[in-house]
């Protein structure tokens, strides 16, 4: 019983942690500028692609009130198979292992906490499971002007390779 159900979970991790085409997770996604309103609305991203290593993910945006946003990213390398690493390694690479409920659910995620990933962010936190496309469960962004944005999983579909 023991090795049906080990099977099991290593066949349901793989099946999320590499997902195909058709695959999407979509999110609630606030912005509360440091002096306005606070915007809400939904993000999905979606795998429109996948060959090999390379693969396409688009990202919608619509927010209530404002125009809808839509990106198309075009990225290639090792993504699934370095971020499960990293979440299966949490602790040894710098996060913590914790619980968080979103409403989608309750998961075992890896949290994160990444100080200037980039010029106009001043701190980027995550918590990642090997259970989601592209494995967001959710994540904070503060910006250099203060703002904060966050997202929180609404919804997921994994299509298997």
């Amino acid at each position: 019983m023991f090795k049906i159900m080990s099977l099991f979970c290593l066949m349901s991790v793989q099946a999320f942690a590499d997902p195909g085409a058709g695959s999407f997770a979509k999110y609630l996604y606030k912005s509360e500028p440091k002096s306005g309103s606070t915007s809400s609305g939904i993000q999905t991203d979606s795998i429109v692609s996948r060959d090999g290593q390379s693969f396409q993910l688009k990202t919608d945006i619509s927010v209530v009130g404002q125009v809808n946003e839509a990106a198309l990213w075009t990225l290639s390398g090792n993504y699934f198979s370095n971020t499960e690493y990293f979440i299966s390694h949490c602790e040894q690479t710098g996060g913590s292992t914790e619980s968080v409920t979103v409403s989608s659910g309750t998961y075992s995620t890896c949290h994160i906490l990444f100080k200037q990933p980039d010029p106009n962010t001043v701190t980027q936190e995550v918590w990642l499971s090997t259970l989601v496309p592209l494995f967001t469960v959710k994540q904070i962004r503060v910006t250099s002007d203060g703002s904060q944005i966050s997202l929180e999983l609404e919804q997921f579909e994994s299509k298997i390779l």
